[in-house]
This record gives structure tokens, sequence and C-alpha cells, in this order.
């Protein structure tokens, strides 16, 4: 994809796959590969969660930068095949559902 777009930090799930968003929600394998991307129509995104029914939950906003314009924005949720969160030390930005990784 294109280079110049921000991405959001990466989730890693229960199966290992590794979800992200950008200009699309990306899902990767863990051999790399990428297993699908959904197309997103906002210009932001926050980093994304999951659940532990698999439930993948990022926000996505708009704004058009002057500060008269209000944001708008939306919370998606995106049912994968994932039990939740990876049984590793830190799965998603800010370590964990509690984000206790906070300073």
């Amino acid at each position: 994809d294109d280079p110049d777009h921000e991405y959001t930090s990466a989730v890693v799930a229960s199966d290992a796959k590794i979800y992200f968003a950008g200009p699309h929600l990306y899902a990767i394998n863990p051999d790399g590969t990428l297993a699908w991307k959904l197309s997103l129509l906002a210009t932001g995104w926050t980093s994304p969660t999951i659940a532990p029914d698999g439930t993948l939950y990022f926000g996505e906003f708009s704004w058009s930068g002057k500060p008269s314009d209000p944001a708008e924005g939306l919370i998606t949720a995106v049912k994968t095949g994932s039990q939740g969160f990876a049984a590793s030390a830190w799965p998603k930005y800010r370590h964990d559902a509690n984000n206790a990784g906070v300073e």
C-alpha cells in the first residue's frame, strides 16, 4: 500500500494473526502474508483491540484539519476467527485490555 499513509499500532490475536488499521483494516497471517484487508472510508484510525469473542474494535474518524470544523467518528466492530488476545507478554498497544502499560 501507499507508504505515505499512517498506520496504527497492531494487536496480536490468539490465532497469531496481526491486525492494524490504515487506509484499510489489515489482517496478517503468522507467516507474514496478507489474510485480508477491508477498505476504510475515514482519514484517521485508533489502534485496534480484540474482545474474548474475537470481535475486533477500533475507532475511525475524519476531520478537515480546520479548528472550526468538528471531527466525525465512529467505532467499528469486525468479527474475526480468533478468541481474543494472543497469549503473549504484550499483545497490543498499551499492553492489555486494561491498558496497564500506560505510565
